[in-house]
């Protein structure tokens, strides 16, 4: 396929050969008592191909060297990289390793924004086009005989070409979708195989790829293969809801069986929903899919046209479940069993997911009926030593750092992650906005009219919802980012609307250049970077739209800059119809210049032009609330004091009034206490008990019924003021108990006794989990207390 001429990576209407269709991944049951449900490698039908591989960087895909895919090929001389990661950023580990192996890691990291890293016009791409190609070998099993073998590619950017034992399997693009390939036929059980791929960076799908951001090249998500029966479930559709009662669960099932089965009747597929403990909920009972009735020429023409072969399809309904929420994630277990005609279980693997309910009415976007603010950011994949290759246990940190943080909601910018981001927000309560990978910046006005890329955009957008329907933590789709508005939108929201009606879609196209545009293909007004008066006025504009405002970008956090966020919040909790947003973005992209540390001895970060890349876009990838290494900075203490979930505000007297800015659950995991300060020095201290303050309410506390109450006195000129401080009563895996939650801090009246003193400057000192931070005062628009994580349960790396 690289040297017969065919060129396929240059058509943008050949997104893959052999490729299988995409299925919601479930992992299969483990053969062994007490092994981890979780983790795939349990199970005996299953193995990762990850870690070191032979590997050969060429300069353009005809120069990858022939024959480098038969198992005889010696691969001795090649060098070495690690599976998943990029090859780019693997590439500046060998720059101070001499002219040698600066040519043969040649291609490095290159960052744009909008304009392309190359002089093409699409489909075209460069005839100079690093191609990766990649060596690796694994023993079959003994016991996989006589099974179906299926290799799953994770991720690779942006062409991937598949050989197995010097066979050629087939070929994918998508960089950020698994890719499926049955070797069944390439394999022996007890042998050796021989698996090589080639990777080349630039192909017609890097044109709906430009998507601000390093471009790499190589396999940056995990490779895997795994085997099942001659007889297997080779597609499972589980999309999660919740009834009007708020406590009756209902699952959408739609499985498909192929091999034998699709012929022999008696083979039934059972699906099942317990508790984390295991309790048995609900069952289908035992479904019986369609069967192929080929037993003569009448039967077989009948059977052809009123039966769906294989497939069974049924509405689950669970009761007493407590629904999902970012607040209190509760999850439940699905599994799926494949039984033969005598009963037998041939074929099991089990996911969670969780039961909720996503509607938009009446300009408000509705999570089991109430409508959330999403304070909310933007995501993209990024490790500054991997690439895009972001281990689970990094992202965990990412999102423990967030909800550390009060974000409760992810954009997924600007493609579908790794499987395991919509996994934790399922598990730690966030809610995510999964993204399809398709954004054409550099020609956005065009390539939605070209049709030789409707295919490309249609295919992206339902690969990633059949992957991913079953997360409950995924309350909208959106269909691509930056890429104009063309009939292949239209394709790809009427598809979804069809398959998955139980959540609403985004997208931000048609409203680029116009707030009031009807945009019929988006359930939500989603601009980037409006004005907040624009944001008010928008979300009150007629009546009869039912839209709420959900600002898909804004504050962008570049440099010194992610101002007015109080005054969006305010925006937000003031206007009916205006649901907050996602602010641009989480994390910064920097690279570590080799050799080069700070005076704290962190990282020097290199950016566009750092590393001979030409055209690039300089630092306007340093633009995140944290740095590459996730240390933070000023400005996330302010979304962390905006996001507090609850809030004090002064009354008369000593009476103040405490706001709960929950949607779901009440404040009797917190504790309060209050302090009164005059110039920085208490004079007086108590708990205040507001006891299960329900999500959305408030209650009027009276201070003054403290014994420890005292009206602050000074002489004048003096500053008092009431600090009130809420702590967490037990630990989570984010907030260690004690750790302070939320805080406000209210003036009060001085009865001035003595003569008038000059009067020191003020300082509050602000509690910092079990240390103390000494602060110039500070008010709620100007915060500058906890910027280095102390006092939270997770941390940088």
């Amino acid at each position: 396929m690289l040297h017969d001429g065919t060129r396929t990576w240059t058509d943008p209407q050949v997104t893959s050969l052999g490729r299988l269709p995409t299925t919601t991944p479930l992992v299969p049951f483990p053969s062994a008592a007490g092994a981890d449900p979780d983790d795939p490698s349990a199970s005996p039908w299953w193995r990762s191909l990850d870690g070191t591989w032979q590997f050969h960087l060429a300069r353009r895909p005809d120069l990858v060297p022939r024959g480098f895919e038969a198992p005889s090929f010696d691969d001795t001389g090649w060098e070495q990289v690690e599976v998943p990661g990029a090859w780019t950023t693997q590439a500046l580990a060998h720059q101070d390793g001499g002219r040698r192996a600066r040519d043969r890691w040649f291609d490095l990291p290159h960052y744009t924004n909008v304009q392309m890293p190359f002089d093409c016009e699409p489909p075209a791409v460069p005839e100079d086009n690093p191609t990766g190609a990649y060596r690796t070998s694994f023993t079959v099993p003994r016991d996989w005989s006589g099974r179906r073998v299926v290799l799953r590619l994770g991720a690779a950017e942006s062409a991937a070409y598949l050989w197995v034992n010097g066979e050629f399997v087939g070929m994918a693009t998508d960089s950020r979708l698994p890719s499926e390939f049955d070797v069944t036929a390439h394999v022996r059980a007890g042998r050796r195989a021989t698996v090589a791929v080639a990777v080349v960076k630039w192909s017609a799908a890097t044109w709906v790829e430009d998507q601000d951001q390093w471009w790499h090249g190589g396999i940056q998500r995990s490779v895997t293969v795994h085997a099942t029966a001659p007889s297997y479930l080779a597609g499972t559709w589980l999309v999660p809801g919740l009834a009007d009662d708020q406590t009756t669960g209902t699952l959408d099932v739609d499985v498909q069986v192929d091999g034998p089965a699709r012929r022999e009747p008696g083979w039934t597929v059972e699906v099942a929903v317990a508790t984390a403990r295991g309790r048995r909920l609900a069952t289908t009972g035992r479904l019986a899919p369609g069967v192929w009735d080929g037993s003569n020429p009448a039967a077989a023409t009948i059977s052809a046209m009123f039966t769906e072969p294989g497939r069974a399809r049924t509405r689950l309904e669970v009761s007493g479940v407590r629904p999902w929420s970012h607040e209190d994630p509760q999850r439940y277990r699905v599994t799926v069993e494949l039984r033969d005609p005598s009963g037998a279980v041939v074929q099991a693997g089990a996911r969670w997911t969780g039961f909720r309910s996503v509607v938009v009415r009446d300009r408000a976007l509705l999570v089991n009926g109430r409508p959330v603010e999403l304070h909310g950011v933007n995501l993209h994949e990024h490790d500054p030593q991997l690439g895009r290759a972001v281990s689970r246990e990094q992202t965990r940190l990412d999102l423990l750092l967030m909800k550390a943080h009060h974000l409760n909601a992810v954009r997924a910018a600007h493609y579908p992650h790794d499987e395991h981001l919509a996994e934790l927000c399922d598990e730690l309560g966030l809610y995510l906005v999964d993204e399809a990978n398709v954004e054409t910046h550099a020609r956005q006005a065009s390539l939605c009219h070209d049709p030789r890329f409707d295919g490309v955009v249609e295919e992206r957008v339902r690969r990633m919802v059949q992957r991913d329907a079953a997360h409950p933590s995924i309350i909208m789709w959106s269909l691509g980012n930056e890429s104009g508005y063309g009939p292949a939108h239209d394709a790809a929201a009427a598809w979804v609307r069809r398959t998955d009606p139980s959540r609403p879609l985004h997208y931000e196209g048609p409203l680029m250049h116009d707030l009031a545009a009807d945009a019929p293909v988006t359930d939500v007004v989603c601009p980037m970077y409006p004005g907040i008066d624009e944001a008010v006025a928008r979300a009150g504009l007629a009546a009869d739209d039912r839209r709420p405002v959900v600002l898909c970008e804004y504050s962008h956090a570049m440099g010194n800059s992610s101002g007015s966020l109080a005054d969006y919040r305010r925006a937000v909790r003031a206007t009916p119809g205006f649901q907050g947003g996602f602010i641009w973005e989480w994390l910064e992209h920097g690279l570590p210049l080799a050799g080069r540390t700070g005076p704290s001895g962190r990282p020097v970060w290199g950016y566009g032009g750092d590393f001979g890349d030409v055209p690039h876009d300089g630092n306007f990838v340093c633009d995140g609330l944290v740095a590459a290494d996730r240390m933070t900075y000023p400005e996330t203490a302010e979304v962390r004091w905006l996001g507090r979930p609850v809030e004090v505000l002064a009354l008369s007297g000593a009476k103040v009034r405490v706001v709960s800015h929950r949607w779901f659950t009440t404040l009797s995991d917190l504790r309060g206490r209050w302090r009164v300060d005059v110039d920085g020095t208490k004079v007086a201290s108590g708990t205040l008990d507001v006891g299960d303050l329900g999500p959305q309410s408030s209650q009027v506390v009276d201070l003054s019924a403290d014994p420890a109450w005292v009206r602050p006195t000074g002489p004048a000129g003096a500053t008092a003021t009431l600090t009130v401080e809420w702590v967490q009563r037990r630990a989570t895996e984010w907030f260690p108990a004690g750790a302070l939650v939320g805080w406000d801090q209210l003036p009060l009246p001085v009865r001035t006794v003595g003569a008038a003193v000059p009067v020191p400057r003020a300082r509050a000192v602000v509690p910092v989990g079990e240390r103390t931070v000494d602060q110039a005062p500070w008010t709620p628009t100007v915060f500058r207390a906890l910027t280095d994580n102390d006092g939270l349960r997770v941390g940088w790396l």
